[in-house]
């Protein structure tokens, strides 16, 4: 492996020698650009003024642990672990954030010491006058083990910016100052022990310790109250040497980058690494940091960031085994760990985190051949296409296309309020695929402004001549993900005005149990919130459990999480009405089904319908959260009353018989949600947990509150179907302006009339295979669709009508007609290869137009459905085609297949 290094290549990692060129184009033209290369000059300088050429103090030879679990005794405002500022000018003190003091402190001395054999002999202090508890682990504080993690990550950070600085600027300063900071790092690092970050030590040789983790041979160091049990607390989750966090990959990416770029400079004629040094860093450095990575079986958000610079070390060093074991863990997160969707199997945050431990390989990988003498399956001449790729292109899609209205994400599961697409992986994308949508979103991530915005990747690969265009938008369409299972029904121009989440997803890691919640965003506000993610927190199981979230609790209970599925019924985009259905096994009752409608009226507005029907177990809890504290009612007059509900203060409850609403006025819009009973509840307002996670790591506990809304049915056994109406308009001028409950003569349907200040939409949801009849003051109305909506302008003549599923609704003279509510048959076969995917079905009529609607599925994992993309027929069956040239999703096995027919006039 060291025999293949030559000194003499160009980089071969993250950046190419033509990436290179691209950079000094940049540097020339533009203003991010320089001002780039001004930041990146300016770091390398503080190590110059600050450390000089002794970097035995920056670079320790003792084990550093993490920057986490280091608690704050004298406030403890920032749970499990802390919050402190790290400068580089006073780099032996942390300060708390929160409380200011300064540690280390001799209040609160390291009194115990760790003494080990390993390393040269080494001691580890920590703090114990006072321990706290994660999950039930123990834990205390060492802030100077903290301080050690925060300089090595410092200067594996600065080697790379001063290789950075060298290769933009071909001063030879910046290469010596890299060279000598990876020096320092091989000259220490052997020693470094295999450690967890909850403050547990192996005294044992790093390649033993590595691959024994769970098994150590001899007992770890530990601090009391804990007890050694030859065990790494979490195994390689939380390991590390130079770090302590199971992310020791990001160090090892840092290093790897810092010597790929220079160690072909020369200074004066003669290289400024010498053959001894090459060798030192790798073997010492690069070679012992990949000990840890390799020993590692798992697949998950962190081990991502370790696969990928195992395989940066490879490219660099020429080793096609440590190349194929980043390739591998590469293909395994694309094609595993994401979704057949391209959607993240954990949180939009979470894929976030894992897309960028595995993305800085593969644009290092793009283009890379093994070697014929490699004796790997892939070795010869052919270059890997990582961006041709089909389903890492989904993976990237899928963020273009899964954005709310304002760019953030909807904030599903275990996700921060403020995530967002970075500017780097939006530059990345506009990069390798580069059609409008792509350089659109980043032209508004920019703020339309590119040429005072950009990084990194902005640098070394975005065009010199693209300019953002604010006439080229960037479209959001309508969607569902069909292995995630949530679904996205949007409106307005371009579909940035509203957008509905609807969530079907399963189970999983990071996930809440939160089936059929329901996120609403409309006109810059969000309005149904979902309270998000807690991080660490010993509370955060608050923003977990079913009451953080916007659907239906049963007998009071959590949802269940192992088996709970989610089944998508009905998904239909193609008209001025979207309807979205879905259900799940949440709970173990014979119904637990939402289906919610979006009534779109163009530049007038649009309001959601949301239909919600349970059936089975004796309690049903529908429950929404306002979006700020402040709210009234209309038509209810709840009293404060002695009866609890969950762990909400303040309650007050209502009988409810008749149609009310409650308001939140919200940055000058107001919120009503009108609730249409449809045989009586009982109402409970009430004041909940509303602390959300912002993304910081402080997470200081706030005491925020919400209210919480909570429509209450019974029955042994209850059957419940909570009709609402969600409107956001101005305070001075509501959209919908009444809505009033429609009984059913016959049939199991619910009904509202909607009046608006242009006219009146009457909305009818029916359960499949029935026929609903009612008569009202506008006439008489019988439809058997699964939703039909008439829109009448104050004339009385229908501006539009749908019908949904059904053969038939008539409003007095107006007519909705279908053949068949839907088409249906059996799944023949299913193809799938890196262009296209679709299933063989039995014949398809040929008169219709379905490119753009929905297919359905049965009878496979799980029932979804897929958008409409291509068709081809001949006489004895169809393609139905889910993924076209390359763009879509991989179809899954299924057995039963069915379109849901839609009209509207």
């Amino acid at each position: 492996m060291m025999n293949n290094s030559d000194p003499a290549r160009p980089p071969e990692t993250l950046f190419k020698p033509q990436d290179l060129e691209v950079a000094r184009a940049n540097i020339e033209r533009h203003v991010s650009a320089r001002r780039f290369l001004d930041d990146i000059l300016a770091s390398v300088a503080v190590i110059r003024d600050v450390a000089g050429d002794d970097l035995s103090q920056w670079i320790p030879r003792e084990t550093p642990n993490s920057e986490l679990f280091t608690m704050c005794p004298a406030c403890e405002a920032a749970p499990v672990h802390g919050h402190y500022s790290w400068v580089p000018q006073n780099p032996d003190q942390l300060t708390c954030t929160t409380c200011s003091t300064v540690y280390p402190n001799s209040d609160y001395p390291e009194e115990v010491v760790f003494r080990t054999g390993f390393g040269g002999g080494q001691e580890i202090t920590y703090y114990t006058g006072k321990h706290w508890d994660l999950i039930g682990f123990p834990f205390v504080s060492s802030w100077t083990a903290n301080i050690r993690a925060r300089k090595c990550e410092y200067m594996a950070r600065t080697a790379r910016q001063c290789a950075l600085a060298y290769v933009l600027t071909q001063e030879i300063g910046h290469a010596e100052k890299a060279r000598d900071i990876l020096l320092r790092f091989a000259e220490v690092y052997p020693g470094y022990m295999v450690h967890s970050g909850y403050g547990e030590f192996s005294d044992a040789p790093a390649e033993v310790a590595a691959r024994n983790i769970l098994d150590l041979p001899k007992p770890e160091l530990v601090v009391p109250p804990n007890r050694p049990d030859r065990k790494l607390h979490v195994g390689y989750w939380m390991a590390g040497r130079a770090t302590g966090v199971g992310m020791e990959g990001t160090f090892v990416s840092d290093v790897t980058i810092a010597y790929d770029l220079t160690r072909g400079a020369r200074a004066a004629g003669r290289p400024v690494y010498t053959p001894e040094t090459r060798r030192k860093i790798e073997r010492d450095l690069l070679l012992e940091s990949t000990i840890l990575l390799l020993a590692d079986p798992n697949f998950n958000n962190k081990s991502a960031t370790n696969r990928s610079a195992a395989g940066l070390v490879g490219l660099c060093l020429d080793d096609p085994d440590l190349v194929r074991f980043g390739l591998d863990g590469f293909n395994h997160f694309v094609y595993n760990w994401f979704l057949e969707d391209g959607m993240s199997s954990e949180s939009p945050g979470y894929g976030f985190m894992t897309l960028n431990g595995i993305r800085h390989f593969g644009d290092a990988a793009h283009g890379y051949s093994f070697p014929r003498d490699s004796g790997l399956p892939e070795a010869g001449p052919q270059e890997l296409d990582i961006y041709g790729d089909s389903r890492y292109r989904a993976v990237l899609e899928g963020y273009v296309v899964s954005p709310m209205p304002d760019l953030g994400y909807g904030v599903i599961a275990d996700d921060v309020t403020a995530c967002r697409m970075s500017v780097e992986i939006a530059d990345m994308i506009a990069a390798r695929y580069g059609n409008a949508n792509h350089v659109a979103l980043l032209a508004e991530l920019c703020d339309f402004d590119l040429e005072n915005h950009g990084g990194e990747y902005a640098l070394f690969h975005r065009d010199p001549d693209l300019r953002a265009d604010p006439s080229t938008p960037l479209i959001l369409a309508d969607r569902f993900f069909p292995s995630l299972r949530i679904g996205l029904l949007r409106t307005g121009e371009h579909g940035r005005a509203s957008t509905a989440l609807l969530s079907a997803s399963d189970w999983g890691v990071h996930h809440h149990e939160d089936s059929l919640n329901l996120v609403y965003r409309k006109d810059g506000r969000e309005v149904l919130t979902d309270l998000g993610y807690l991080w660490d927190r010993p509370d955060k199981h608050n923003t977990v459990r079913t009451i953080a979230h916007n659907t239906v609790v049963v007998d009071e209970q959590d949802q269940k999480r192992d088996g709970r599925g989610g089944s998508l019924h009905l998904f239909d985009s193609t008209g001025p009405v979207k309807v979205a259905e879905v259900s799940s096994g949440a709970y173990d009752v014979d119904t637990y089904r939402r289906l919610c409608a979006v009534v779109d009226h163009g530049g007038a507005g649009s309001y959601l319908i949301d239909c919600f029907r349970v059936t089975g177990g004796r309690v049903h809890d529908y429950l929404f959260h306002g979006p700020v504290a402040e709210c009234a009612t209309r038509n209810l007059d709840p009293q404060p009353t002695r009866a609890d509900w969950q762990d909400l203060t303040d309650l007050a409850a209502a009988r409810a018989d008749n149609t009310w609403s409650i308001h939140f006025d919200v940055d000058g819009q107001r919120f009503t949600a009108h609730a249409l009973p449809i045989h009586g509840e009982q109402v409970l307002i009430g004041n909940g947990w509303g602390e959300r996670g912002t993304g910081s790591r402080d997470n200081v506990r706030t005491g925020e509150t919400v209210p919480y809304v909570v429509r209450r049915r019974t029955g042994r056994p209850a059957s419940s179907v909570f009709l609402s109406v969600f409107d956001v308009s101005p305070r001075s001028r509501p959209f919908v302006k009444a809505v009033e409950r429609l009984a059913p003569v016959s049939g199991n349907a619910a009904g509202v009339v909607v009046s608006r200040e242009s006219g009146t939409d009457i909305v009818v949801v029916c359960p499949e295979g029935q026929t609903a009849v009612f008569d009202f003051t506008g006439g008489a109305l019988e439809t058997n669709g699964r939703v039909s909506v008439f829109s009448l302008a104050p004339n009385g003549q229908p501006a539009f009508t749908y019908l949904l599923g059904g053969t038939m609704a008539r409003l007095n003279d107006h007519v909705l007609e279908l053949d068949a509510p839907a088409l249906s048959g059996t799944i023949l076969d299913v193809k799938t290869d890196n262009t296209s995917s679709f299933y063989r079905i039995d014949r398809l009529p040929s008169n219709r137009n379905l490119i753009g609607n929905t297919l359905l599925v049965r009878g496979g994992a799980y029932d979804t459905g897929y958008p409409i993309l291509h068709i081809e027929t001949n006489d004895v069956s169809a393609c139905i085609y889910t993924k076209y040239n390359g763009l879509g999703y991989d179809a899954i096995p299924a057995r039963q297949w069915k379109i849901v027919c839609s009209v509207s006039r």
